[in-house]
């Protein structure tokens, strides 16, 4: 009974671990204003990559937002207790999209950190079409995800993080639903919370 108890308390803190990183860093006091939809030119303190061959880039770390699932920064970092916790939300008319990465740092931090996701793992990268529980639970429980993110910066006395990344994510066969493959993966100077 013991063992169910422990593997069970281990699938809810992956389910929560992932749903925090794909859709909080929640603030106490936020305003109703509307959705704003912002152009950024400057790559430095943002995710950037290309979805499917086609230029993606979030939004700048200032910048809060409220969807309708959840209150997000544009772009946020964090390390507690050795994991580090990336997210890029990108808001453009109905794209809210998003790149996630939640990884347990090495003690030299820096360097590759890949594999494949599951709830059972630590480490994992994703990409989230849009910003709402159900693509959240599709892409968790139906796609097949690897993913490779390289760490070149980890400066936590000046709150600085810089790499590289790709994420391959493979639909469930037979319905319907597209694949995602994440290239050129990069973020500079995105500022450590």
């Amino acid at each position: 009974m013991y063992i169910c108890k422990k593997e069970t308390m281990k699938t809810i803190k992956n389910i929560l671990l992932m749903t925090a990183v794909a859709g909080t860093l929640f603030v106490a006091s936020c305003t109703k204003d509307p959705v704003a939809t912002t152009n950024t030119t400057s790559t430095k303190g943002v995710l950037t990559c290309k979805v499917n061959g086609t230029a993606w880039q979030s939004e700048s770390a200032s910048k809060m937002y409220i969807t309708p699932s959840d209150t997000s920064y544009g772009t946020a970092a964090a390390i507690v207790n050795g994991e580090l916790s990336v997210q890029g939300l990108k808001i453009t008319g109905n794209d809210t999209s998003r790149v996630v990465m939640q990884l347990v740092l090495t003690p030299a931090k820096t360097g590759t950190y890949s594999g494949t996701f599951s709830l059972q793992a630590a480490d994992g990268a994703l990409y989230f079409p849009k910003s709402d529980n159900n693509t959240l639970l599709s892409i968790v429980m139906g796609y097949t995800c690897t993913y490779s993110v390289t760490l070149t910066k980890v400066d936590e006395a000046n709150h600085l993080l810089s790499g590289v990344y790709t994420i391959t994510m493979l639909a469930p066969s037979g319905q319907g639903l597209p694949d995602y493959k994440i290239t050129e993966g990069a973020f500079n100077d995105l500022k450590l919370m």
